[in-house]
């Protein structure tokens, strides 16, 4: 073996070396930034899980204008599953194009009963048919001294969501299964049963 090769081969086993022993401990290091990210999307995980055993949040487009000229009402219906104390606070995020008529868009919920109801109602210019638009409403505090986190979303146009295709194929879905169970199913018969024909 000639010098120069037997020099490269050393060269070449050292790098390694040390790109592995970097690699390795740059993995091990428990204080990297990647590692702090993925604790914060963990507790922000957990507590939106949390949140949906505590509160239901739900929001709905009552009525969406047509036209620009036209008024649109989204209300968000809260129901607790356990008491919870007042001090629950709320915002709505509106986009800059759209204005609001009526109701407010950030305030505090008072002391809520198991199986509550509460609901708060915005009425809306901007917010229609001709242009999509969304609209979020956000609930955060602590209870029982653990972080509370719900945040739902309205579209202007949910029929341009996927979501909403699929929402729709599954209600056909559930229709048509109800309807089979209940007249039973339905079959296909031709008019000529080929049985029955002589050849």
């Amino acid at each position: 073996m000639s010098r120069s090769f037997i020099l490269k081969s050393a060269i070449a086993i050292s790098i390694g070396a040390v790109a592995g022993y970097n690699s390795v401990q740059y993995f091990k290091n428990r204080n990297s930034s990647h590692r702090y990210l993925a604790s914060i999307t963990m507790s922000k995980l957990a507590s939106e899980q949390l949140s949906k055993t505590l509160v239901d949040v739900k929001i709905k487009n009552v009525e969406v204008g047509l036209t620009d000229s036209d008024t649109s009402t989204v209300k968000v219906i809260l129901t607790a599953y356990k008491p919870i104390a007042a001090g629950l606070t709320y915002n709505w995020n509106i986009p800059s194009d759209v204005q609001v008529l009526q109701g407010q868009t950030s305030g505090s919920l008072p002391e809520f009963a198991a199986n509550q109801t509460q609901e708060l109602v915005l009425k809306l210019s901007g917010y229609n048919k001709v242009k999509k638009n969304y609209v979020s409403f956000t609930l955060a505090g602590d209870v029982d001294a653990t972080r509370f986190q719900r945040e739902v979303l309205a579209s202007s146009r949910p029929e341009d969501s996927f979501e909403y295709v699929v929402q729709e194929y599954e209600r056909s879905k559930a229709n048509d299964v109800r309807v089979n169970s209940k007249l039973g199913k339905s079959e296909y018969k031709a008019p000529i049963d080929l049985k029955k024909v002589v050849h």
